[in-house]
């Protein structure tokens, strides 16, 4: 998964790597003063913004994107923070372009969440999970070459143009997932020790893994299928073959 890293100085060193917050981290940075300022000026296409130094100025800015998978077209290899507390934002295309994939991206996302006739936020959940089996497919070609395009990473690239990687899928699902108001968790950790991602969803009382990209299995004929293997998981299921920091998540049991 794609995150701004760490900025020293007027020196920026940014890497890729997948990171995941604590519950009771992830409040406390929501309440950070520049969470606020970060999301108001990514969703108003801003090239700048002054923000507080505390030390927490990049984790805060990575938790507003974990949190908001709508934000889907920043340069993270470009975006800077600089010591004096400048936030330089850089975009992955022309404000004209942005504006008409943003609009093409809500478009799809309330089409999904209009056509789901599920009463239970079980079956909501499923077809939410269907709808991304069935339109998407895992960019599995860039994927062994090293050249996954950005689109592939977000929820654009799977919800609008039908491919992606695990990235893509858990953001496409926590995008629906939000607009049906159900309680969910962006999961970061490795699968067959591989960097993975996935969700995590509440119903009732209890929390479940639900896997879309596991669940889209890439078959040696081609053809597509659609399985439930990794559908509403309890934590001792998903660890079967899935890793991640239990301190960080809810529990699912």
């Amino acid at each position: 998964m794609k995150k701004l890293s760490i900025l020293v100085l007027l020196i920026p060193f940014i890497t890729f790597s997948y990171q995941g917050f604590s519950v009771e981290a992830t409040t406390n940075l929501t309440k950070d003063p520049n969470y606020n300022t970060i999301y108001n000026a990514m969703t108003h296409l801003k090239s700048s913004v002054m923000i507080k130094k505390n030390g927490h100025e990049i984790d805060v800015f990575n938790q507003v994107l974990d949190d908001h998978p709508e934000i889907f077209y920043i340069n993270y290899e470009k975006t800077l923070i600089w010591s004096n507390g400048k936030l330089e934002i850089v975009y992955n295309g022309s404000t004209k372009t942005i504006k008409a994939q943003i609009a093409s991206l809500n478009k799809k996302i309330n089409a999904i969440y209009n056509r789901s006739k599920a009463k239970s936020t079980r079956d909501k959940i499923k077809d939410f999970h269907d709808y991304i089996i069935d339109h998407a497919k895992f960019d599995y070609t860039n994927y062994q070459k090293g050249t996954i395009p950005e689109s592939s990473y977000n929820a654009y690239g799977v919800l609008v143009k039908g491919v992606g990687v695990c990235q893509g899928y858990a953001d496409s699902m926590k995008l629906l997932l939000n607009k049906a108001k159900i309680p969910n968790y962006f999961v970061v950790g490795t699968a067959n020790n591989e960097p993975h991602a996935w969700n995590l969803v509440k119903v009732g009382s209890r929390f479940y893994h639900v896997d879309t990209t596991w669940d889209d299995p890439i078959t040696s004929s081609g053809k597509p299928i659609k399985t439930y293997r990794y559908f509403m998981m309890n934590d001792s299921q998903m660890k079967k073959d899935h890793r991640w920091n239990p301190k960080n998540y809810p529990r699912a049991i």
